[in-house]
């Protein structure tokens, strides 16, 4: 009884590894690039400091793990989004809500770009507060990446502010899968063990 027990804990164990394993090699060193310039700090000519929100973080290292982007489009990604960011770094606003038009244009226009690539449109909104703007992603009929098809729920994302996102990534499907396989090997088990006691009687 022990043993089996423990072959079984054995195995959920090397799963969840392996899951874990393949969830970490889905982002290849390319798509890499991308989450690392979304995730610098830009600094702006006036001293202001401008970050993207932890969750559109999360939430584009969830697409790219399930994506196979080319290099051409990994390119086009990081051009639109190193051109948005030298139109922050140039602007001596106070503030990124202080931003003039043609530099708030200047860098929708990058978003909108960048989203094409992945087959998306994307729309900039005003937030819930002066200084929070949304990025709404609609994904087209030609996107066939799980979870960001024409079928899904767009995906709303903050710029500035602290909206919440809700997590959607790969780590609570990771979660799950693993206690579904634990529970199915658990009665695998409890069938063997059954099997041998009708045997043994």
């Amino acid at each position: 009884m022990k043993k089996i027990v423990s072959l079984v804990i054995a195995i959920a164990l090397v799963f969840a590894c392996v899951v874990s394993a393949n969830a970490a090699t889905g982002i290849t060193a390319e798509e890499q690039k991308i989450i690392d310039l979304l995730s610098k700090k830009i600094t702006m000519a006036s001293g202001s400091v401008v970050e993207l929100s932890d969750n559109y973080i999360n939430q584009a290292e969830d697409y790219l793990t399930k994506a196979d982007l080319t290099p051409a489009e990994i390119n086009q990604i990081i051009t639109d989004i190193e051109e948005a960011a030298e139109v922050l770094e140039k602007s001596d606003a106070a503030t990124f809500d202080k931003l003039n038009a043609t530099a708030k244009n200047a860098i929708i226009d990058k978003v909108k770009d960048a989203a094409e690539v992945i087959d998306a449109v994307a729309v900039v909104k005003k937030g819930d507060k002066a200084d929070n703007y949304v990025v709404k992603l609609t994904f087209t009929d030609d996107s066939t990446v799980p979870g960001y098809t024409a079928n899904d729920a767009a995906v709303e994302l903050p710029i500035v502010g602290n909206n919440v996102v809700k997590q959607t990534g790969v780590e609570g499907n990771m979660i799950a899968v693993i206690v579904a396989a634990s529970v199915v090997m658990m009665g695998l088990a409890f069938v063997v063990i059954s099997a041998r006691k009708k045997v043994t009687d």
